[in-house]
């Protein structure tokens, strides 16, 4: 990333890619309606942490393996204004929940194989 590109958008964006998988089995980015900074991250996020992941890994091997199984990281981004969330953005955490489950899973033998 640019190093003029310096703003909350950056922390958000650099958590998902540094905790996905290793430390997170899913990404969660939660803004406020309409905003900017927050629409910045989630579209980085979604065009390029599972490109990047294997790249930017703390732990590779693990890294790797779980993405061979799952090859696109779970993020589910959400805007609210403080309402309650329609039943597409309920059913959206319900397949998102599924995926991080999945990813998880995955990860756990991983890990028991590696070690």
């Amino acid at each position: 990333m640019s190093p003029q590109f310096n703003s909350e958008a950056l922390l958000t964006t650099a958590a998902a890619f540094y905790e996905a998988v290793e430390d997170a089995d899913g990404i969660i980015s939660i803004g406020p309606f309409g905003c900017m900074l927050s629409r910045i991250a989630e579209s980085i996020i979604t065009a390029k942490l599972s490109a990047t992941k294997i790249d930017v890994a703390r732990d590779k091997k693990l890294v790797a393996e779980v993405m061979k199984y799952h090859p696109s990281i779970p993020h589910l981004a959400v805007e609210t204004d403080g309402n309650p969330f329609p039943q597409v953005i309920e059913a959206r955490f319900e397949v998102f929940c599924m995926q991080v489950k999945r990813v998880h899973q995955t990860a756990m033998e991983v890990k028991a194989a590696i070690n």
